[in-house]
């Protein structure tokens, strides 16, 4: 497994980090979340074992493209996946001009992968601190015309502990804050669709009726921190509901 790489990326990316743009549209992509957003990291990291593509797609945890493959074609954008990064040169290679996938599947909302613990694999809140501290380290800021999405919390609760919404919240919410603290100026957020519908609410003795309750109380916590957010004069902050999600970006995914 690439567990060294992985650490290591947080440490050296920062040399890779293009100076600030001045085009008015995005012409970076930064990706922070779990299987949802992961368009290989940890295919890569277990060896191209996990998730096993095929029947999957490409290690995705889909049966075809996720919805950033369809948001990077529309603003004509691949961010390089976090695993494809050589860190064994200065700069690494390949230096990526057009943005990072950190995402990787399994992440929990926190430190640490809900689905392969203990295997060097960062949760949502870890890829954000990783790359929010190499910023800082070097005394640099976030591209202030990238896209930063952000979208976690729903393995918290399949897999760590299914009555615990606040835990989740915090994390996603350290999590934007540490964003803006570092400059971001753009985010893409994205709430739970209700967990307790999903068919994986129905196996492993999971509780719906306790997922579905456990979702409405992460959202309502995630939408205050948005609203909060959205006070800032300057940044752009955009909450997608789940249900439009579904319309825009139609997911293969469960």
């Amino acid at each position: 497994m690439k567990k060294q790489a992985i650490a290591a990326g947080f440490v050296l990316f920062s040399f890779m980090l293009p100076a600030k743009a001045s085009a008015a549209s995005f012409d970076q992509l930064y990706v922070f979340g779990d299987s949802l957003s992961d368009t290989g990291n940890i295919y890569n990291a277990t060896g191209k074992t996990y998730p096993a593509s095929p029947p999957y797609f490409e290690g995705r945890f889909s049966d075809g493209p996720l919805w950033v493959d369809y948001l990077g074609d529309q603003l004509g954008l691949k961010p390089t996946l976090l695993t494809d990064i050589n860190f064994t040169t200065i700069p690494p290679t390949p230096i990526p001009t057009q943005g990072i996938n950190f995402a990787f599947g399994g992440a929990s909302s926190g430190l640490d992968n809900a689905i392969l613990p203990n295997q060097n694999l960062p949760g949502v809140l870890k890829q954000v601190l990783g790359f929010a501290g190499t910023l800082k380290a070097n005394n640099q800021t976030a591209a202030p015309n990238a896209l930063y999405t952000l979208w976690g919390g729903a393995n918290d609760f399949f897999f760590l502990n299914p009555e615990d919404s606040t835990t989740p919240i915090s994390n996603i919410s350290l999590a934007l804050n540490t964003l803006v603290g570092v400059g971001a100026k753009n985010i893409l957020v994205f709430n739970l669709p209700d967990l307790g519908e999903l068919p994986a609410a129905k196996i492993d003795n999971r509780n719906p009726t306790t997922l579905s309750k456990s979702t409405n109380e992460f959202n309502l916590g995630l939408a205050k921190t948005v609203s909060d957010l959205s006070q800032n004069p300057n940044l752009n902050i955009f909450s997608v509901a789940f249900e439009f999600f579904q319309v825009a970006f139609p997911l293969k995914c469960y």
